[in-house]
């Protein structure tokens, strides 16, 4: 909305000047110019023998950059305007014994602004969202080079220690820097060892091109623990020290950030937050931004279980007796089944919306990986890296170590190792315990990390843990030898879950109805996600939105207390 009685000029230079205020500098006409009123000093019309510059601005008394100020509607073609302001820069400036060219330019309208420093290799406008503060224009003339210039001059990439993919990586992006292209994406399958690339060429920013500070930025808590986690393990080829013994890391748990760190973690959510000047739900960092743009009340993991619902023959077999009244125990014929899979998936699909819908497919494409058919790797030799089986093997045996030395702290460990047969009463909260040790610790030994160097010990392919604390529990009886290979708890509880069914159902005994059954199928899932069910428990999701606590009790009576201790014992074995 412009404002009465000024020119459109006007009202972008008093947008420039509240701009130039809020970032530090004072705001003084060419006639009333005191320089002991702050460090940074912007000028109005400041006279040239090329005509009066819209504003110059002087640090301690240094001429060191202009402003060309342009009216909103040259927003889409400020850069146009680069001439004129590079015309004010080489220009000789009144009142100034020593005229030299001033390397910082700007264009602004107020809502757009342009920088540039000439002193670049080839210098290009950019876009900012707000004009420097003074002290970090002054530490940018001190330095020698500029950061572009200084990218000229990165060195080759020692590639000792680097599959060939990361390689052609780290080469390509400072190929893509060296010729002034500073935005670049590098696009890797999993697995690759993305996380590992950015580390080197971070490493590489800092040392060789003298980078002030990085910004790592994540979309969940959780991955900004395991980047921490990754930059504390990384060992350069060059330096016989860590990375984090070179370099300041900082993961941000606040608004604070320290001046001495070079490397920032912080989650999207959190950026945003400091940016806004907003405080931030600390909840808000435990899952994708993207999933807050859900339309529907039902949160993401309800309605990827309606998805899966959806395919599953146990749950289309339930509503196929549900829509045409058949008992418990009868077995729906196929055209049953099919229209019950037809009014499930109906019913989970109709979250999907227009905007969802887009939205999910940027994330897909995202993530979308290349696969190049043409140029085909030739496996030329097949064999265990040395130096990755003998880090693994050191380590696991950290692991173990830490488990040992904390059993007697922690009751959950001390129940694994000295009394294996009380394994029902280990708790959720005795195992967040254990976590919270841990990260704070040791946080090297992430569960997720020590997962993977034992499946590379133990040969174990094709699994994940589906969480940090499922990892922990499959780690600790790996470790306690109750498992004597590394296997996912989820795959321990569905097997012991299937052969608790099948001893109930043997012989001429009552069976459990399907109703029972599905709420069974719920208890099993929540012990292989939590390890123990809690009576409290059957108050949360997913038991509440089917009845809670009450429902059960009317499904199974005075047996309900015991079948939950029994499914505690067993399903943990």
């Amino acid at each position: 909305m412009s404002e009465p009685n000024k020119t459109p000029e006007q009202i972008a230079r008093d947008r420039i000047d509240r701009m130039l205020t809020q970032a530090g500098w004072s705001v003084q006409d060419k006639n009333q110019i005191e320089f002991g009123r702050a460090k940074g000093i912007a000028v109005r019309e400041y006279p040239t023998d090329s005509g009066p510059a819209d504003y110059v601005l002087f640090v301690e008394r240094k001429p060191i950059g202009v402003i060309e100020a342009k009216r909103p509607e040259m927003g889409q073609n400020i850069n146009v305007v680069a001439e004129q302001s590079a015309k004010y820069a080489t220009a000789n400036l009144k009142w100034i014994k020593d005229n030299k060219p001033l390397p910082l330019l700007y264009e602004s309208t107020g809502e757009i602004t342009l920088f540039r420093d000439e002193r670049d290799p080839k210098p290009r406008s950019r876009e900012v969202f707000w004009f420097h503060q003074p002290q970090t224009l002054t530490e940018w003339t001190q330095q020698s080079q500029t950061l572009r210039a200084r990218l000229q001059k990165l060195p080759s990439l020692a590639t000792d220690g680097l599959r060939k993919v990361q390689v052609e990586a780290i080469t390509r992006l400072e190929e893509s820097f060296k010729a002034g292209r500073p935005r670049a994406l590098i696009q890797m399958a999993t697995g690759a060892g993305k996380t590992f690339t950015a580390i080197t060429s971070i490493y590489r920013l800092l040392k060789y091109a003298n980078a002030s500070r990085i910004l790592f930025l994540v979309d969940t808590k959780n991955l900004g623990e395991q980047a921490e986690q990754e930059f504390m393990a990384y060992l350069p080829s060059d330096d016989n020290r860590k990375f984090t013994e070179l370099y300041n890391v900082q993961r941000l748990s606040s608004s604070y950030i320290a001046d001495s760190s070079q490397v920032v973690i912080s989650t999207i959510q959190r950026l945003y937050s400091i940016l806004k000047d907003e405080p931030l739900d600390e909840a808000a960092e435990l899952e994708h931004p993207a999933e807050h743009r859900l339309t529907r009340k039902e949160p993401l993991p309800q309605i990827t279980r309606e998805l899966l619902d959806a395919v599953d023959p146990d749950r289309i077999d339930q509503k196929a007796r549900q829509e045409n009244n058949l008992p418990s125990d009868a077995e729906p014929d196929e055209e049953q089944r099919k229209q019950a899979a037809s009014t499930l998936a109906k019913q989970a699909t109709a979250v999907f919306n227009g905007e969802l819908n887009e939205m999910l497919e940027n994330i897909r494409r995202s993530h979308e990986q290349v696969i190049d058919n043409q140029n085909i790797d030739k496996l030329v030799r097949a064999e265990w890296d040395g130096d990755a089986r003998e880090n693994a093997e050191e380590l696991t045996r950290e692991f173990a170590d830490f488990l040992r030395e904390n059993k007697d702290e922690l009751l959950a460990l001390r129940i694994f190792f000295e009394q294996p047969f009380r394994r029902r009463e280990v708790t959720f909260q005795m195992l967040q315990d254990v976590l919270e040790k841990l990260r704070t610790d040791r946080p090297k030994l992430a569960p997720v990390r020590v997962w993977e160097a034992f499946a590379m010990l133990d040969d174990v392919k094709g699994t994940s843990p589906v969480s940090e604390l499922t990892a922990l529990v499959s780690l600790i009886r790996r470790v306690t030898g109750i498992d004597g290979k590394l296997t996912p708890f989820s795959e321990t509880v569905n097997r012991n879950f299937k052969t608790w069914i099948f001893r109930r159902h043997q012989g001429a005994g009552e069976k459990f109805t399907e109703e029972q059954m599905s709420w069974l199928r719920m208890i099993r899932d929540h012990i292989a996600a939590s390890h123990h069910l809690e009576r409290d428990d059957l108050e949360l999701a997913p038991f509440d939105a089917n009845g809670g606590l009450g429902k059960m009790w009317q499904l199974f009576g005075e047996d309900m207390d015991r079948i939950i201790d029994e499914m505690n014992e067993v399903l943990a074995a």
